[in-house]
């Protein structure tokens, strides 16, 4: 039987796989620059950092942004944006007060560098940044504007590796962080014009559609917002684990590797998800089944992955090295590690908005929550040698990302056999 490819998804996914692409070669072509210009204490710091703010903006707009997709009318998807804003609001000027208080003492819980603990005063700024960015970007999912994304994408590495590259050569080590922020203000920006273009009328603010909305689309604060906290925590948490546990020198180093791995899966994982959520949503509201584009998406993410991973696997010391000087051969060793867990990673995360499509939350969150159990457990392995730690890490997320697997799988097979066994029901 020939295989048909769906070419509104395939063809969403390419837009903003180029898109991706282009803005995240310019992040590597930057990266062996920066890496000379600051030291790995420098960059260990910054991850830390960064580890924050994504782990904070997951909670910022209590993830209301992703129901902006469901919506039928136009005046509840602009207010379902609204609501996302506020909560970000609201969110980043409580976080302003609390970081003003207690940055010093965060900064020593984290075992950064006293000196850099003013870094810390920034986060407010990228969280509401980046939260609003996100928002926005959901509603130009909506209208399927893959183009304007890509655009956005491009802006933000050019601002942010610009800035960085500048202050690095007048050795200015904030410089890592306030190209971050400068990074984060042209995304918005950006994201600005192209809401304009899209049409977004704010004048269909509606308090009492926002309230009635708030309520309706409860389920995602409730059981959306849990796991996608969870799964960015478990994402980001290692990176604070090894700066605490060893060293903000490992940390510059283990940092370097998880930018290798997660370029790929951003080339990939994002791309892919974001397309596929929405094709998703609309093979839901129009009541079919979308088994062969999940199985197509599975395939080719799988083939992709592993290729990546024998590369690493055989050279990434040696390819790590020559990348971004000596001392980062280290850091090629801890890929040879971690590339399996990202493996898994890049073949199931994009099939993890079927969950969010078919409005799967509560079986999401379980799994979610598991992960985060075990990802929480590597405390317990803190006296180890690094390396060992790292092999540990490595174990636990290839076990989740399997488990997480089955359970998506099962729950497309369910729908396709719903949408077989009552196709007049569905298509009403």
């Amino acid at each position: 039987m020939k295989l048909r490819l769906n070419k509104s998804l395939f063809s969403g996914i390419l837009t903003l796989f180029t898109g991706t692409a282009a803005a995240q070669l310019l992040a590597i072509l930057l990266q062996p620059f920066l890496r000379r210009l600051y030291t790995p204490e420098e960059f260990g710091a910054y991850a830390v950092y960064l580890s924050i703010v994504g782990i904070l903006v997951t909670i910022s707009t209590l993830r209301y942004e992703p129901a902006i997709v469901q919506p039928e009318k136009k005046p509840e998807a602009i207010n379902l944006f609204f609501v996302a804003f506020y909560f970000n609001l609201a969110f980043s000027l409580l976080l302003l007060l609390l970081t003003g208080l207690f940055r010093d003492g965060l900064a020593s819980f984290l075992n950064i560098n006293p000196s850099q603990a003013w870094w810390l005063l920034f986060l407010p700024a990228s969280v509401f940044m980046l939260g609003t960015y996100q928002t926005m970007n959901y509603y130009l999912i909506r209208k399927k504007k893959f183009r304007a994304i890509s655009i956005n994408k491009g802006v933000r590495r050019v601002a942010e590796g610009g800035v960085q590259l500048g202050l690095g050569q007048l050795r200015w080590p904030a410089g890592l962080v306030v190209g971050d922020v400068f990074g984060h203000l042209a995304n918005v920006v950006s994201a600005l014009l192209q809401l304009r273009r899209a049409n977004f009328k704010a004048t269909m603010h509606s308090w009492a559609l926002q309230k009635k909305l708030v309520k309706q689309y409860a389920d995602y604060p409730l059981y959306s917002m849990l796991p996608m906290t969870l799964n960015v925590f478990c994402l980001m948490i290692p990176t604070v684990f090894i700066n605490k546990f060893y060293s903000q020198e490992v940390a510059g180093y283990f940092d370097l590797t998880r930018l290798v791995l997660v370029v790929p899966a951003a080339l990939l994982t994002m791309s892919v998800g974001q397309v596929f959520l929405q094709e998703v949503s609309e093979k839901k509201r129009k009541g079919e089944s979308f088994l062969r584009e999940y199985r197509q998406l599975l395939g080719v993410l799988s083939i992709l992955g592993l290729a990546f991973a024998l590369i690493l696997t055989f050279w990434g010391p040696k390819l790590l090295g020559w990348y971004a000087g000596a001392p980062y051969t280290e850091s090629g060793h801890y890929a040879q590690i971690l590339v399996w867990s990202t493996l898994a990673r890049m073949a199931v995360s994009p099939l993890t908005m079927v969950y969010v499509g078919l409005r799967k939350l509560k079986t999401q969150a379980l799994w979610q929550i598991t992960y985060f159990v075990m990802i929480a457990a590597l405390v317990f392995f803190r006296h180890l040698p690094v390396m060992h730690f790292i092999a540990f890490l490595a174990a636990v997320e290839v076990v989740a990302y399997v488990i997480n697997l089955f359970l998506i799988n099962d729950i497309v097979k369910k729908h396709h056999r719903e949408i077989q066994d009552n196709p007049s029901k569905n298509q009403l």
